[in-house]
């Protein structure tokens, strides 16, 4: 049988990020797909946004459609975003809008060096690093995890630490 490396590398960014979110926070995980997050959070508020409405916490958009962006009522504590920026035609467009939705991101990011899935950019991580701050995003600190994902913490606050 055929290994897909990719397979558990959603399980592990949920996994890592979850270690980081507080108990009873309220976060919107972009690109969330089945919610699988949620199941490593402890006690959150938790939606989802997603191009397919896959359970009762998702909302569904195309976030390569800038008229689709749902508008919320309250910004959440976290706003995450695992495995999709790479999928995103507009980065700077979709980074600047996750401000609309928190003060807090933590974001993943992997260069695509094998070709694979159809991918939308290929920033390397220094130039991703500058896309986060053009935007208006601090970097607060990132983290290479084992999957070979990077994880940015980032803030919209002025004087933030992490």
């Amino acid at each position: 049988m055929k290994e897909y490396p990719w397979k558990t590398t959603f399980t592990d960014r949920a996994i890592y990020v979850s270690n980081f979110i507080p108990k009873n926070s309220s976060v919107l995980d972009i690109g969330g797909g089945l919610g699988e997050l949620n199941n490593y959070l402890n006690n959150a508020e938790y939606n989802s946004i997603d191009i397919e409405k896959w359970n009762d916490f998702t909302i569904k958009a195309d976030l390569n459609n800038k008229k689709e962006f749902p508008k919320i009522k309250e910004k959440r504590d976290f706003v995450i975003c695992l495995g999709i920026i790479e999928y995103i035609k507009d980065a700077s467009f979709f980074l600047y809008k996750m401000k609309e939705y928190s003060n807090t991101m933590i974001i993943s990011y992997r260069r695509n060096t094998n070709g694979g899935m159809e991918r939308k950019n290929n920033f390397d991580i220094l130039e991703f690093k500058w896309l986060l701050e053009d935007v208006g995003w601090k970097v607060l600190f990132n983290k290479k995890i084992k999957t070979g994902d990077y994880i940015f913490f980032c803030s919209n606050k002025k004087n933030e630490r992490y």
